[in-house]
């Protein structure tokens, strides 16, 4: 047996366990740290050749592995751009909102709305989700990456400046009480006893409320004539006068009839398309019973709204919301254990972690997207203090093989005396 080779044996086991107290301590500090996933080491041993009877002592080798496809908890919150999945997909992320900026993927879903000017004096302000980390959300622009990288953007929205969104569609389910009474023929005139209205609210260029009127009325006995004004100037006639059949046994609107078309404005291009599916004239009174204009008024952005499905919308303070161009999607590959850690919890890709692949969430693979809820660390406290424990024990045993093995040689140095 070699006393330098017991010696060296010992080294390389104090080493190894070294290691593993370095996992133990980065566990241990990032076990409360979203999305972290824990390091552990594995150990492989080191052979030498031997001979007869004499044996050549090795020694161990460590080798870092990392729990990347190991979920966390989840914890909730109340903060609308907070998000996890529950699944084996990653958060595609940017260090920067610069087109060529490296990407990277995460589970650490702590986003948050940050919102500049830019460019820089312009005036216009751009809304962008960073998370903790510094991280940029990205959205690709194709399923699949190339060398490594998606082609694709940043999350972009509008900024906290005053936006409108004009009306373009809109839907009115109603019921008609087919007890009012039919509309004399002309040229005498409809009274109020043959005729219901009601109106709805749209918005115009620039924000400008628009409530349109509509008024029905009965000319036959399953037939209603509907015609649409303008509030603002009623002598107008924006739609009409619309004929209206009604299904003689069920009541239900003919599905014939189709949408309803109504200007934005009158002598404008831009039409409202509205939606009367599902309407009757039954033995009750006329009602409303569900529908309404998209679009909102002049309002300031309130927050950030993100569906289940990936797409994004602004909120704004006055309760209405808008679908942005941005959607979020989620990547895949084939090996997660393999991806390379970086700082902020995001991984790279390598040559041993398979071909990056993005698809909406709750498709695919990838995972379903919680909002309002965050994805803590993977981390065991209880297993890494007991790991720690056994590690320091081992370190002790691995250095006192070192000081025996060095006792042994000041002996044979001794027997020179």
């Amino acid at each position: 047996m070699s006393i330098f080779g017991t010696m060296k044996t010992g080294v390389s086991g104090m080493n190894a366990q070294a290691n593993r107290l370095a996992t133990v301590g980065d566990n241990i500090a990032n076990s409360s740290t979203i999305g972290y996933k824990r390091a552990s080491t594995a150990f492989s041993s080191m052979v030498l050749p031997s001979s007869g009877g004499n044996y050549n002592s090795g020694g161990v080798s460590s080798n870092i592995r990392y729990s990347i496809s190991e979920s966390g908890g989840y914890s909730y919150t109340t903060t609308a751009t907070d998000m996890a999945i529950e699944g084996s997909g990653f958060f595609i992320v940017a260090e920067s909102r610069d087109p060529d900026a490296a990407q990277f993927l995460t589970r650490a879903g702590n986003f948050a709305r940050e919102t500049v000017e830019e460019p820089s004096g312009s005036g216009v302000y751009k809304t962008f989700l960073k998370n903790a980390a510094g991280y940029y959300l990205f959205t690709p622009s194709q399923a699949t990456a190339s060398s490594n990288r998606f082609s694709g953007s940043v999350v972009e929205m509008p900024g906290n400046d005053i936006q409108s969104t004009p009306t373009t569609a809109g839907t009115m389910k109603f019921n008609l009480n087919n007890q009012t009474k039919i509309a004399p023929a002309l040229p005498d005139l409809p009274t109020a006893e043959n005729i219901w209205k009601t109106s709805m609210t749209g918005f115009g260029y620039q924000g400008v409320e628009i409530v349109y009127d509509f008024t029905f009325t009965r000319t036959a006995a399953n037939e209603w004539s509907l015609t649409v004004t303008d509030k603002r100037d009623p002598s107008t006639v924006l739609v009409g006068p619309e004929t209206l059949e009604f299904d003689p046994v069920t009541g239900a609107l003919n599905p014939a009839t189709g949408d309803l078309t109504i200007p934005l404005v009158a002598g404008q291009n831009d039409d409202i398309v509205v939606s009367l599916a599902g309407s009757t004239t039954q033995n009750t009174g006329s009602t409303i019973m569900s529908g309404g204009l998209n679009g909102n008024g002049a309002s300031a952005v309130k927050d950030v709204i993100i569906e289940t499905d990936g797409s994004i919308y602004i909120q704004y303070q006055n309760g209405s919301k808008v679908l942005t161009e941005s959607r979020l999607m989620l990547a895949t590959v084939t090996s997660p254990d393999n991806l390379n850690p970086v700082n902020g919890n995001a991984y790279s890709a390598s040559n041993t972690s398979g071909i990056l692949i993005a698809n909406d969430p709750g498709t695919k693979g990838v995972g379903n997207l919680m909002t309002k809820t965050l994805e803590t660390s993977n981390v065991d406290i209880a297993n890494e203090l007991t790991e720690m424990i056994e590690s320091q024990r081992i370190y002790s045993a691995n250095s006192k093989v070192f000081q025996t093995g060095s006792e042994l040689l000041d002996v044979l140095v001794n027997l020179k005396r």
